[in-house]
């Protein structure tokens, strides 16, 4: 069952995430990630078991999308709903710009688990259906591939 709360809980998280990573704060980008957290694209599955490899995979998100001289990074829920009152099933589009003009080459969907923690809710899994160049592929490649 689709809820407005958990709409509400996924969209805050990939708003507040996504502006962490554009200014490359990892501190920030680190509190929205649960460890251990996978994530899969279809190059291959990531699992970070400890804080170092998941700030590992955070730095090298904040480079990809820095080489690639992204601008922004809009994210938006498209349905969320608790399966338990700790767990929230989520899928959102992350749309890239460069300069206020949307790529299309980088427009992904994706699949979400959050869980909620002592301090706040974080990701805990996530499946990406992206392309091979871009920056969350790019990221896992370069450092796992």
């Amino acid at each position: 069952m689709a809820s407005d709360k958990a709409l509400e809980i996924v969209q805050d998280g990939l708003d507040r995430h996504a502006r962490a990573t554009l200014s490359g704060d990892i501190d920030m980008m680190m509190a929205y990630s649960d460890i251990p957290c996978t994530i899969e694209t279809m190059a291959g599955k990531v699992v970070a078991t400890n804080r170092a490899e998941m700030r590992a995979i955070c730095e090298a998100l904040v480079h990809s999308i820095e080489v690639r001289q992204l601008s922004d990074m809009v994210r938006r829920c498209l349905e969320a709903e608790f399966t338990s009152e700790d767990t929230i099933w989520a899928t959102y589009e992350t749309r890239f710009l460069r300069n206020g003009v949307e790529l299309a080459e980088d427009t992904y969907t994706s699949f979400m688990i959050l869980k909620k923690r002592a301090d706040g809710w974080r990701f805990s899994g996530i499946q990406l259906l992206v392309s091979e160049g871009d920056p969350v592929s790019a990221t896992l490649k370069d450092r796992f591939g």
